[in-house]
C-alpha cells in the first residue's frame, strides 16, 4: 500500500490552507530571494506562508533573508537562529548566521557557520578577522568543517601555511577543544589519560611526534585514552575553600615544577610529564604558582547530600540485542541477571535508532533524533542551550559527573557537555578496563556524590576484516566457521547468522558480564541499597543474529536491530524482576534516571514507566533518519506493527517526501495478517503524522539546497 501526502495524519504541520497553495509560495519566494527583492509583496508573502505552514522553519528563514538584505543584523540572527533551533543541516541558514556573525564582529561564530557549509561545499576560505583571534577562529572553522565523531581527533583542522590557510588532519590535544553553544562553564582542556602508570613514561610523546600522521590518525590515535576537564590556564591560582575540595592540576611542560604555599608552609613538587592531570587535596587556603603555565580543573566539592545518592551509574553496552540476550539472559549474564533480579528487568524495550551516534543523543537528551536533531554525524552541529541533557540537569543538582569510557561520539555536538570530565578513547573500550577505571573513581572521590557513565562496546561487531573475535572463540570454532570472509559493510548491515559473529560476540558478552561482576560486588559491598542508582542499557541491537531470510521488516527497523536492554537497581527502585508487559523506549530513558535520582521534570518525548509510578506507552518508534538512506519507521505496539518507507532517500538535512510512501501493517512477528483494516490505518497515519512532522517537506525544498 502506498499512502499519500493526506493520509499521513499531522505529518503535514498543521497545514491550514491547500497544499499546492504553499508549494507554489514558496516557489515564488525563493524566486524573490533568488531576484534580491526583498519588498512588500515579498513581506506579504512570507506572512502568507506563516499563516499556511506556522510550525516549519520557513519563515523564519524567509524573514532573516529580509533583515538582513536591509542591514538589520540583529533580527535577522534573532530569527536566523530560530530557523537554526528547528533546521539544524540547511545551508540557507547557514549562511544567514554566517553573515550575521561576521557583521557583528563574532568572528569565531563566523568561522563555525562558515566551516559547516565548507563541509558540504568546498570552496575558497574568506574569513576576515583580527590578528589577535587568528587561532580561535581557525579552530571553529574547524569545528565547522569536521566530523561529528571521534573528537578529539579534528578531521579537517585549518592552519596558516606560506600560501594562506590549509588544513590537515590533526588532534585537539594539549589545548582547549572549541566549542559553540558554551554555557557559563569553562571550556574542556584535553589532556592525557596516563594508564595509571608510575613511570615517567608519558603518551604526549608519542601523540605529539604524530598528530599529523595519517596513518595514526586513520587508526583513532592507537588507543590514546584523552582526559578532557573543565578547566583553565594560569600560573598562579588562589584557593579559598569552604570545606574540603579536590584540586585537578594539569602541567604545561615536562619537569614542570609547581610551588605550594599553605598553612604557612611552601613545598615544591617536579612533575615529569605534561598534559596530564595530577590531584591534590586542599582543606585551607593555598595558592599555587609555577613560571610556566598550569591547566587547572574546576575544583570537586566534597560532600554529600541526602537529597542526592552516592553514585548513580549508567553502563551503556553498545548493540548488547535483547531479541538474543533476553531468551538467554541467567545463560550468556548470569552475574547481570543475579544483580538485576532485585530491581527491574524490561523485555519490551525498543530503541528508536539503529546505531550510536544518534541513539546516544537520544538517551541523554530524551528527544527523537528528528527533535534534537542529532542525526547527520558528516557535521557536527550543536545541540542548542535549550536542550538540558542529563549530565547537565546532574551537574546542577550537585552530582560530579564523569564520562569514564567514551568513544568521542557526541562531543563536538554538545551532547556530552554536561560532564566536568570525559576520558576518551575511540575504539575497544572494554568492560574489564571501564570496571577498573570506575572502582578506583568511586574510591578517590568517595566522599562527593558521583553520577558516572560508562560506555562499553564489548556486545559490538565490527565488519571483516576489522573485526577480531577473541582466542577462545578462534580456537573453537570449526575452520570453516572461522575462515569466514564477508564483503565489507557497516556493522549495522551486517546479517545472517555467521558463526563467526555469532559465536565471537556472545564470548564478548559473556567476558564483559565476568568483569562487570567485580563492579557488582564492590557495590553491594560498599553502598546500601538506598545509597546508589545502577542502570544498564543498550543504544540499540544488532542484526547479527537475524537469519537474513526474506521478510517485510527492513533489517535496520527489525526486531534485532532495535529490541535493546534496559534494566534498573537501587534506591526507590522496586524489585519486579522481568517486566514483559510493558512497551518502553530508549527515549524513555532521560525521565527514568531523573525519576531514580530523585529530580523533578521530563523530557518532550519521554515517558515514565508504569513499573516506576508512571503510566504505560502505546507504542514505539523506531527510524532510519540517516541522509542517503530511506526514511523507515517502525511503529509497535502490543498488537501488530506498522512499517512506512519513503520511495526516495534523505537529504543532508534530515527531509524527504513521504507522499507515496509505501505502508504495511504486519504482526508483531513480522508476518501479515488480518491487522490491516481501516481503523487500523487510521490509528497508525496519526501516530506517523506525528512522529515524522519534522521530516516530511511537502514536496517543498530550497532550491539552493539543504544538502
Amino acid at each position: 500500500m502506498r499512502i499519500g501526502l493526506n493520509q499521513l495524519g499531522t505529518v503535514t504541520h498543521g497545514v491550514a490552507g491547500n497544499t499546492t497553495e504553499l508549494q507554489s509560495l514558496f516557489l515564488k519566494l525563493q524566486q524573490m530571494v533568488a531576484q534580491e527583492q526583498y519588498d512588500d509583496d515579498y513581506l506579504r508573502l512570507i506572512i502568507r506562508y506563516r499563516e499556511l505552514s506556522p510550525h516549519t522553519e520557513h519563515f523564519a528563514i524567509f524573514y532573516s533573508l529580509y533583515a538582513l538584505a536591509h542591514d538589520n543584523y540583529e533580527v535577522a540572527l534573532e530569527y536566523g537562529l530560530q530557523a537554526f533551533a528547528r533546521r539544524r543541516v540547511n545551508l540557507v541558514v547557514w549562511r544567514v548566521l554566517t553573515a550575521c556573525y561576521r557583521q557583528m564582529h563574532r568572528y569565531d561564530y563566523a568561522a563555525y557557520f562558515a566551516g559547516l557549509i565548507h563541509r558540504f561545499c568546498p570552496g575558497d576560505v574568506d574569513l576576515p578577522m583580527e590578528q589577535a583571534q587568528l587561532q580561535q577562529v581557525f579552530d571553529m572553522f574547524s569545528l565547522g568543517s569536521g566530523i561529528a565523531n571521534y573528537a578529539p581527533i579534528a578531521t579537517r583542522r585549518a592552519y596558516m601555511a606560506e600560501q594562506g590557510a590549509a588544513f590537515r588532519e590533526d588532534i585537539f590535544v594539549g589545548e582547549y577543544l572549541p566549542a559553540v553553544w558554551q554555557d557559563d562553564r569553562e571550556s574542556y582542556f584535553v589532556g592525557i589519560y596516563p594508564h595509571g602508570t608510575t613511570t615517567s613514561l608519558n603518551m604526549e610523546h608519542v601523540v605529539k611526534k604524530l598528530r599529523h600522521d595519517e596513518e595514526f590518525i586513520e587508526n583513532t590515535c592507537v588507543g590514546t585514552i584523552f582526559d578532557l576537564q573543565r578547566s583553565h590556564t594560569t600560573r598562579t591560582e588562589e584557593l579559598h575553600p569552604e570545606g574540603i575540595c579536590i584540586l585537578p592540576v594539569a602541567t604545561t611542560a615536562a619537569g614542570q615544577r609547581l610551588k605550594f604555599d599553605f598553612d604557612g608552609q611552601q613545598k615544591e613538587i617536579t612533575l615529569p610529564g605534561r598534559w596530564n592531570y595530577s590531584y591534590y587535596r586542599i582543606d585551607k587556603d593555598t595558592r599555587i604558582s609555577s613560571e610556566q603555565d598550569m591547566v587547572v580543573g574546576q575544583p570537586i566539592r566534597l560532600g554529600h547530600s541526602p537529597k542526592r545518592r552516592k553514585v548513580i551509574l549508567n553502563i551503556l553496552t553498545d548493540a548488547l540485542c535483547w531479541e538474543h540476550v533476553g531468551p538467554r539472559f541467567a545463560e550468556l549474564m548470569p552475574n547481570t541477571c543475579r544483580f538485576f533480579q532485585k530491581g527491574i528487568v524490561f523485555d519490551k524495550h525498543y530503541s528508536v535508532s539503529e546505531y550510536t551516534f544518534p541513539s546516544l543523543a537520544t538517551l541523554e537528551t530524551g528527544l527523537y533524533p528528528a527533535e534534537s536533531q542529532v542525526f547527520n554525524e558528516r557535521c557536527a552541529v550543536g545541540i542548542g542551550p535549550e536542550i538540558r541533557t542529563l549530565a547537565e540537569r546532574m551537574h546542577e543538582a550537585g552530582y560530579y559527573c564523569m564520562n569514564l569510557m567514551s568513544d568521542g561520539g557526541n562531543v563536538y555536538d554538545g551532547v556530552t557537555r554536561g560532564y566536568d570530565r570525559l576520558l576518551i578513547k575511540s575504539y575497544d573500550n572494554k568492560a574489564y578496563e571501564g570496571v577498573s577505571r570506575t572502582i578506583v573513581q568511586l574510591e578517590a572521590l568517595s566522599e562527593c556524590d558521583q553520577f558516572i557513565f560508562l560506555h562499553i562496546d564489548d556486545p559490538h561487531s565490527w565488519p571483516m576484516p576489522d573485526y577480531r573475535v577473541g582466542m577462545a572463540t578462534q580456537a573453537h570454532l570449526p575452520l570453516g566457521d572461522r575462515l569466514a570472509t564477508q564483503e565489507y559493510k557497516a556493522s549495522v548491515n551486517i546479517e545472517g547468522n555467521i558463526p563467526y559473529y555469532v559465536e565471537g560476540v556472545d564470548h564478548y558478552i559473556r567476558m564483559m558480564d565476568r568483569n562487570l561482576e567485580v563492579l557488582y560486588e564492590y557495590i553491594e559491598a560498599n553502598y546500601s541499597e538506598s545509597e546508589y542508582v545502577v542502570q544498564l542499557y543498550s543504544d540499540h541491537g544488532t542484526g547479527i543474529y537475524r537469519l537474513g531470510t526474506a521478510t517485510p521488516v527492513p533489517l535496520l527497523v527489525s526486531d534485532y536491530s532495535n529490541h535493546a536492554a534496559l534494566m534498573l537497581r537501587g534506591s526507590g527502585i522496586p524489585a519486579r524482576g522481568r517486566v514483559s508487559d510493558e512497551l518502553t523506549s530508549t527515549v524513555d530513558f532521560y525521565d527514568i534516571t531523573l525519576h531514580n535520582a530523585g529530580l523533578e521534570g521530563h523530557s518532550a518525548d519521554g515517558n515514565l514507566p508504569a513499573a516506576l509510578g508512571g503510566q504505560k506507552r502505546d507504542f514505539t518508534a523506531s527510524y532510519v533518519i540517516y541522509p542517503g538512506q530511506k526514511y523507515t519507521l517502525c511503529l509497535r505496539t502490543e498488537r501488530d506493527q506498522m512499517i512506512l518507507q519513503s520511495r526516495e532517500p534523505l537529504r543532508n538535512d534530515g527531509t524527504v517526501n513521504l507522499d507515496g510512501a509505501e505502508c504495511r501493517i504486519l504482526n508483531r512477528d513480522g508476518s501479515y495478517g488480518d491487522t490491516d483494516t481501516p481503523e487500523r490505518r487510521d490509528y497508525y497515519m496519526h501516530l506517523a503524522g506525528y512522529i515524522a512532522r519534522h521530516v516530511h517537506d511537502q514536496g517543498i525544498r530550497w532550491i539552493q539546497g539543504s544538502d
